[in-house]
Order: structure tokens, then sequence, then C-alpha cells
């Protein structure tokens, strides 16, 4: 019973914890606004950022697996990791949606 309260109470504090970046601002304005404010100087580059991807963001105890289907590849260390995974059968699409940004 006492989890089932921690539990209920942990959920409802949370409900109203939603931070506003900039409130009362909406559309293009927004856009400007995230645009100034947080966008890099500098991008990692596709190959690179594909790399950091799969060997840091989502390396799972050395294997990557996909979104939607938990399908796995292991990683080969001094390997490529866009070479060992797209021979695998996973590419970025499958392990971070479009969509998703």
């Amino acid at each position: 019973m006492i989890k089932q309260f921690i539990f209920l109470f942990t959920f409802i504090a949370t409900m109203n914890a939603q931070t506003y970046i900039s409130p009362g601002v909406f559309g293009d304005e927004l856009s400007d606004f995230i645009i100034s404010n947080y966008k890099t100087s500098s991008t990692l580059g596709y190959d690179t950022a594909r790399d950091t991807l799969y060997l840091i963001i989502d390396n799972n105890q050395g294997s990557v697996s996909g979104v939607y289907s938990n399908f796995s590849v292991d990683l080969i260390p001094e390997t490529d990791p866009s070479t060992t995974m797209y021979s695998g059968g996973i590419n970025c699409e499958h392990v971070w949606p479009q969509s998703m940004g």
C-alpha cells in the first residue's frame, strides 16, 4: 500500500513539472527564439554523428538495438561502427527515426 501511495504521489507531483523555455512565445517567433538561443555553432557532420550515435549514445553493453523492433547488432572493436551496423541490418533511421529530430 505504501508503495502505491509513493508512486501516486510522485506521479501527481511531476504532472505539473513542465518547464517553458519562453512562455507566451509561439510560431515563427518561438522558432527564431530557439535558433538564436540554442543553435550550435558547429556540428559533428553526418559520418561522425552516426559513429557517435552508435558508439556512445545507443551503445548498450556492446550492441545497438532498433527503436521499434529491439533487433540488435553487436559492435565490433576496431571497426567502423556505421559499416558494422549497416552490414548487420541497422541504419540510422532504424535507430533514431527522422520524425524525432
